[in-house]
């Protein structure tokens, strides 16, 4: 057979293509179809490509000023350049595959963004390039200077391979898959590199993020390049309800820790996030998404290296933060729990007087057991930050109050045998500029755990001077209500100097050694045994049941020995609980991974038989993983894995027996009242987000009805379902809703930590303080209410200094400064239907509805 190609250009004058249709049904090599070779071309029009395999060789340039659509089982290779005007579209269908080796997708209007590449995917098939649209670029291949470099949508795929993203305003965006899609890998990406420098075309507040997920599938970032050149703004990776994992590359020949699956740290290649303003910024809307975070490096990230709002059990291990930002923190936390924070270092690269940066801030994890273990922290403001609720301990005054500090006998309110929550140990505190350990939040409400280790091992963390200042808080617990027993060793530097009165430091009979704990599973064989390990928590709870019957069961007025029976309660309730959060993180992260094969096309012959089955496969594979996670959280049975059943069955869109659970939490537990405010509040976020499903909408396409119902939702109710729903408000629609009494200033993007207050305001706030912000907010009126286009307001004591009024939606709609009366009179036509909030601020701030 003599026949070439349908069209063939060789060394020729430019050739326009418009509105054509390439078919060819005849078998012949792949790669001759399209053969096109250092000549400039123009496709115009819309161009649907059929059965061909169409190759832009290297040294040719393409430009596309209409539309290009990769039809089903089209392969498109580009090895050079391929310009697109700024109304241009390139659309990969379903299982149509487009490469791009060593080739480079660019701009072909100086100084204007370009659409971008669209993958269209299949949302009722498994995520595999059998069933949808995959982009593949590899060998240094490029996409720069477009609005968003890759849409993924409906499930279609995306792996790049030593690629670069360079000044899109989004570099790859993953849209919502179906929920029977869930557990497969939307993208891979391998060293990998996303700038954007001060070559970029749009406004730099328009940058968003180098990734950005929405209820996507899995997204692995294997030693990739994540950074601004410019000034710190947007996101690293921002993700919502969707699976990440970020690890380190290990090359060939980089040996692999013993025991582990860790890279050696002398060899790897860690994937680094520089000069954003947050680097991960991670949230759920109640999905129990996988956040695996692991030998990363986290540099000059403006405000967060990692900010995790809502997620349970992430595994945030070995990273390296260094924050040179003033006021950064490494990494935020905020309503986690189950969490595996290990083995990582935060360093203030440029200390001084005057900054505030935070480590980490951990912000009510609630009663289960949990630990930060193994961390060093170096030159920081604050290493560790506590805020709000993380033990199991009842407030006397819920709302706060004076500290009032409880005994520990039967006889006292609330009294429980043991006190779970939160412990710091083993960590290491190098020249702290102000607190190694801050407990500090909202009012009073804060607390971790009573015992910070135990009489058997003592807490293991290392104290090492302060750099700089007058005098550093060791541990300071005095805006809390609840007393701190903090375990010390005999060895060099555990004894922590400086505390607060209602710390005791008590010396351990024995110090802790500090183990890795990176090396689990328990396995047979290098794999994970599931059985094995909960025969091994078994044993454990075995232990943890016998202390506390023999603790109960205590007759007698030997405190000694009351002491001891309750410090081995103790320490067995955290080891178990500890144990069994890793076995959860471990099978969470048991998710079916489809690698890409470059440049081979999937064989079709007898693909309706191999379709079904990898459906089935699919389906049964992630239903079997929510089962076990189901059985797991059943197994321990705690109050909070209940919650974690309910969000299983959320992730599953399954809200009939969501609510079925939520109601079995109340027949089961006998709950208290903020338990009951929270389940009521979390069956209507469910009950919502049926009707949702029921209208055929969901919650990225939400309309004005559904935001306004939602603010309102998030201001009248408490507990998870306002996590979640506060999530979809700020993480989709930039409408961030700071909560009553909160210290934390909001910004745009959400609530900062109080490493942003002043320094000054940092290291002396007090009771005092917050009672003048109270007398303050008494003193503000507000009228008319409801208005009709001006606000009168007037301060009757202290003088206001900036007045900033919100819409329904939480935008602003008129700001005032410099204001040196006490009655300001406010005129805007947008008042009388915009109007919700009011901030009146002076060196306090507080919020007023019109």
């Amino acid at each position: 057979m003599n026949f070439e190609a349908l069209l063939k250009m060789n060394n020729c004058g430019t050739v326009n293509v418009t509105g054509c249709t390439f078919n060819n049904n005849l078998k012949k090599k792949t790669g001759t179809d399209i053969p096109i070779s250092n000549t400039a071309t123009n496709w115009s029009g819309t161009n649907q490509l059929f059965s061909v395999t169409a190759t832009l060789q290297s040294g040719a340039v393409l430009t596309n000023t209409g539309n290009i659509n990769l039809q089903s089982k089209t392969t498109f290779t580009n090895k050079s350049t391929l310009k697109s005007d700024a109304n241009a579209t390139f659309t990969v269908h379903p299982t149509a595959t487009l490469v791009i080796d060593g080739g480079k997708f660019t701009h072909a209007t100086a100084g204007t963004l370009w659409q971008g590449i669209t993958v269209l995917g299949d949302g009722v098939n498994p995520l595999s390039s059998t069933f949808q649209g995959t982009v593949q670029i590899l060998n240094n291949g490029i996409i720069e200077n477009a609005k968003c470099g890759i849409t993924a949508e409906d499930g279609g795929l995306v792996y790049a391979s030593h690629a670069s993203f360079l000044n899109n305003t989004i570099g790859v965006f993953f849209k919502m898959i179906a929920s029977s899609q869930l557990g497969y890998n939307s993208g891979t990406f391998t060293q990998t590199t996303f700038i954007l420098n001060n070559n970029y075309f749009g406004n730099v507040g328009n940058f968003e993020a180098h990734l950005k997920l929405f209820n996507s599938g899995k997204v692995s970032v294997t030693g990739c390049t994540f950074s601004s050149t410019t000034s710190n703004i947007g996101v690293g990776v921002l993700a919502s309800n969707s699976d990440l994992e970020v690890k380190e590359y290990c090359p060939a020949g980089c040996p692999i820790e013993l025991g582990s699956d860790l890279c050696d740290e002398n060899c790897y290649i860690p994937s680094t996030f520089t000069g954003v303003k947050h680097g991960i910024q991670f949230q759920t809307s109640g999905r129990l998404p996988i956040l695996k975070v692991r030998c990363s490096k986290f540099d000059n990230c403006l405000s967060f290296g990692i900010r995790n709002e809502g997620a349970n059990y992430p595994e945030i291990i070995r990273n390296k933060f260094n924050l040179e930002s003033s006021s950064a923190t490494g990494f935020y936390q905020k309503n986690s729990t189950g969490y595996k924070i290990e083995e990582n270092t935060f360093t203030d690269k440029q200390p001084a007087t005057g900054r505030q940066t935070t480590g980490l801030y951990i912000n009510d994890s609630g009663a289960p057991e949990n630990e930060v273990y193994k961390n060093i922290y170096n030159n920081l403001t604050i290493a560790q930050q506590f805020a709000e609720k993380n033990s199991s301990q009842i407030d006397t005054v819920p709302g706060g109050g004076p500290p009032t500090f409880r005994g520990g006998s039967p006889e006292d309110p609330g009294y429980q045998p043991v006190v779970t929550g939160v412990q710091s140990l083993c960590n290491t505190f190098n020249y702290s500029l102000a607190y190694d350990i801050l407990l500090d939040g909202l009012d009073t409400r804060n607390s971790i755990r009573r015992d910070q280790g135990s009489l058997k091992k003592s807490s293991g963390n290392e104290f090492n001077g302060f750099l700089i200042g007058p005098f550093v808080w060791t541990i300071d617990n005095t805006l809390s209500q609840h007393s701190i027993n903090y375990y010390y060793g005999s060895q060099s530097n555990e004894y922590p100097p400086n505390v607060t009165s209602t710390v005791s430091c008590i010396l351990a009979q024995t110090s802790n050694t500090c183990p890795s704990k990176l090396i689990f599973p328990p396995s047979k064989g290098g794999v994970f045994d599931l059985e094995n390990a909960l025969a091994q928590y078994d044993e454990m709870n075995r232990e943890y049941e016998k202390w506390v019957d023999n603790l109960l069961t205590f007759d007698g007025d030997d405190e000694e020995g009351y002491n001891a029976l309750l410090d081995m309660a103790s320490y067995y309730s955290s080891l178990k609980d500890l144990f069994f959060n890793s076995i959860i993180i471990t099978v969470m992260g048991g998710t079916t991974e489809a690698e890409p094969q470059p440049n081979t096309p999937q064989s079709n012959e007898n693909q309706p038989n191999e379709n079904q089955s990898e459906s089935a496969q699919s389906e049964s594979s992630e239903f079997e993983k929510f089962e076990q996670l189901r059985y797991l959280f059943s197994y321990r049975n705690h109050y909070t894995d209940n919650l974690s059943i309910v969000e299983t069955y959320l992730a599953e869109s399954n809200y009939s027996d969501a609510l079925a659970s939520l109601e079995n939490i109340f027949n089961q537990f006998e709950v208290t009242d903020e338990q009951t405010n929270e389940l009521t509040g979390l069956r209507i976020y469910t009950l919502w987000l049926q009707q949702l499903e029921n209208a055929n909408s969901n919650i990225y396409t939400l309309s004005d009805e559904d935001i306004v119902y939602l603010i309102n939702y998030v201001e009248t109710n408490t507990g998870r379902g306002v996590v979640f729903a506060n999530n979809i408000l700020c993480g989709l629609y930039g409408i961030c809703i700071e909560e009553e009494g909160d210290r934390s200033q909001e910004t745009g993007d959400g609530i900062q930590n109080t490493g942003d207050r002043n320094n000054e305001e940092m290291l002396n706030q007090s009771k005092s303080a917050q009672s003048v912000s109270s007398e303050f907010e008494k003193s503000i009126t507000i009228v008319p209410n409801p208005t009709t286009g001006e606000l009168q307001v007037t301060s009757y004591e202290l003088q206001v200094t900036s007045i900033e009024v919100f819409d329904i939606y939480g935008r602003v709609v008129s700001t005032h400064y410099s204001l040196l009366t006490t009655h300001y009179s406010l005129l805007n036509q947008y008042f009388a239907l915009a109007c919700r909030t009011v901030f009146c601020e002076n060196n306090y701030r507080t919020r007023r509805s019109c």
